[in-house]
């Protein structure tokens, strides 16, 4: 049996809001007011299609939430038991959205739902953090079977 800890970022309303169509890739980028965007996060790399899930549905998983075998636990792990849940894996138009509205900028949030692979063929995420400078718009590089711990949080979309 896993247990899901969410953490949730929103006031407690009710109301289901509609998805709504992605901003331009520039707009969206520039709404999240980052002081630093990584320099392979593109319209090209990263299309933003379909959709952008409602705020309201957003919401942080940590890797101890999503298992019981607690922290460090492989992305496979992680992916596997999000979908496993009921959870969508929220995409980069998602976080950006989520960057705007309600990031609280003290954890460091992934968007499993998109990745780019590298020439090298290395599987790229996009994430949020502020390392203490500013918001930060990055991308990390991590593998199925990489380890992740607390320190991590993946945002996610209820269904």
């Amino acid at each position: 049996m896993f247990v899901v800890l969410l953490s949730v970022a929103t006031s407690f309303a009710c109301t289901k809001t509609a998805p709504s169509n992605p901003p331009s890739f520039a707009d969206a980028i520039e709404a999240g007011r980052f002081v630093n965007v990584h320099p392979m996060i593109t319209n090209a790399n990263f299309p933003l299609v379909g959709p952008v899930a409602a705020v309201s549905d957003m919401l942080t998983v940590s890797p101890d939430g999503l298992t019981s075998t607690g922290n460090d636990v492989s992305l496979a792990e992680i992916e596997s038991n999000i979908d496993r849940t009921g959870l969508h894996r929220a995409t980069l138009a998602d976080l950006l959205a989520y960057a705007k509205a309600k990031w609280n900028g003290r954890e460091c949030v992934f968007a499993l739902g998109s990745s780019w692979v590298d020439p090298r063929g290395h599987r790229n995420t996009p994430y949020l953090c502020d390392y203490g400078d500013g918001r930060e718009l990055g991308l990390l590089q991590r593998g199925p079977e990489d380890r992740w711990d607390d320190y991590f949080s993946f945002l996610v979309v209820r269904k």
